[in-house]
Formats: C-alpha cells, sequence, structure tokens
C-alpha cells in the first residue's frame, strides 16, 4: 500500500466505520469461537497501523507484524512493543509458535496468497485459530482497489479452497457488510463510469461521513455480524473466514 493511503488509513482508523465494523466483527469471532489458554499469542500479520493490535491485547498477547516501516512506524506510536517487519510469504516466526493469526485485508495484496495461508498454517499451534477478511466479488473492483494494491477479490469457494489446501480446516466463512451490497455496487458502477485520470494515480474511496451517518452505519453493521455469528450470509462487500488447525484426536 501506499504510503499516503497509510497514512489517511492511520487518521481515520479508530472512528471511519469501516474499520471500526472490521475490529468489531473480529472481536466477535474471537470472543464466540476462540477457545484457547488465558493469555493466547496472537499474531496480526499486516497490522496496518495499529489499531487492531490495540483492540486484540486486551485478548493475549499480541505481536504485530507489517512489510512497511511507515506502518509499524504508526504501531509504534500507538504503543505496539512486539512488532516485526516481514513478508507475508515468508514469516520469520517459529512454527506452531502463535494460538491465534488475524490476517484482515491482506491476501488480497498479496502475488503468492497460497504461500501465505501455508504460512500461517506452519506458525499455528494444533488447536489453533486463524481469523481473515477478504474483499469480495471481483465486479465489484473499482479504482479504490487499484489505488490500495489489490490484486483480486474473492468469492467463497476459492477461499475455502485456499485453505483446504493450506491444511487448515474452515471453521466459518460468511459474506458481511451485507447491507450496504447494494449502495456500494452503485457508487462502484458510477465510479467506473465517470472515472477521472488523476496525475497521482488512483486513490482509495474513503469518503468522511457526517458523524450521525457513520454511527449510523457501524451500529447497523454491529448488528449484521450478531446475525453472521448465527448463520452464514448469502452475499456482502467482503468475507470472513474463521479457520482451525485442528489438534490430533480432536474435532474442531
Amino acid at each position: 500500500m501506499k504510503d499516503d493511503e497509510l497514512a489517511r488509513m492511520h487518521e481515520l482508523e479508530d472512528t471511519y466505520w469501516w474499520f471500526v465494523a472490521r475490529r468489531s466483527l473480529v472481536l466477535s469471532l474471537f470472543r464466540r469461537f476462540v477457545t484457547s489458554r488465558s493469555r493466547p499469542l496472537i499474531v496480526d500479520i499486516g497490522c496496518g497501523t495499529g489499531a487492531t493490535v490495540s483492540a486484540l491485547s486486551h485478548l493475549g498477547r499480541v505481536v504485530g507484524l507489517d512489510a512497511s516501516r511507515l506502518a509499524l512506524k504508526f504501531c509504534r506510536q500507538a504503543g505496539a512493543r512486539e512488532l516485526i517487519r516481514g513478508d507475508a510469504t515468508k514469516l520469520p516466526l517459529a512454527s506452531q509458535c502463535a494460538d491465534v493469526v488475524t490476517m484482515l485485508d491482506v491476501l488480497e495484496h498479496l502475488d503468492d496468497d497460497g504461500a501465505a495461508m501455508a504460512e500461517v498454517a506452519r506458525i499455528l499451534r494444533p488447536g489453533g485459530r486463524a481469523v481473515f477478511t477478504v474483499p469480495a466479488f471481483p465486479g465489484f473492483w473499482s479504482e479504490h482497489d487499484e489505488a490500495i494494491g489489490h490484486k483480486m477479490r474473492y468469492m467463497r469457494a476459492p477461499l475455502r479452497k485456499l485453505a483446504l489446501g493450506a491444511g487448515l480446516e474452515v471453521v466459518k466463512l460468511s459474506y458481511v457488510i451485507t447491507a450496504l451490497f447494494l449502495p456500494i455496487y452503485l457508487f462502484r458502477l458510477a465510479q467506473r463510469a465517470v472515472r477521472i485520470a488523476r496525475p497521482e494515480g488512483p486513490r482509495a474511496t474513503l469518503i468522511v461521513l457526517p458523524g450521525i451517518v457513520n454511527r449510523l452505519i457501524t451500529a447497523v453493521l454491529w448488528l449484521e455480524s450478531r446475525v453472521m455469528l448465527k448463520t452464514d450470509l448469502p452475499f456482502g462487500v467482503s468475507l470472513v473466514m474463521l479457520a482451525g488447525k485442528n489438534a490430533p484426536g480432536h474435532a474442531l
């Protein structure tokens, strides 16, 4: 991701509905499905500017990993201390060292998402869990994806196949951001229809909304996440997957 886009994310990560809703979703999955030791070791791969590391620190010991020096600088400013600069496809971590791995909107940035998934499986302890989020539906492809360095957008079946191919078992796989599917899709279509060539290149679509609208969307997506915990949603702007590494003789 370009440094200017990372800086924009840093400015908005604590308040913007997308980031707030994603963190809430991950924490909900963690509390509902992740049963581990009292202070699990959590590795946040692609930790970005540090808001997720901070949120997860209340649930265990968190190690943040990112390839970007600027991202790690923002993480340190946010108070994170256990940080590693590294490649998601060649993790500088010991095998079976992590109880939980989070990889939030990272796979779609990589040339080899299969290698990254295999690395997650390698560092997970038997019985460990991994949470992934990725952008969904290739038809949503837009300037936003180009600006933040996406290689692709996913569907359920290929994401499931990616996890199974790495030796992980899929516990939960659902589309999310369902409530905003139609308005965001129409907005993307409009973007493509009137696309403006920018000298500085494509820009990410992070539209700052009035506070009350931002809070309303956040609340709607919080309610949606409660539904998602009970049943998989049939479509959405993103996908969330909870996968596990089974301990011998124990079912997930």
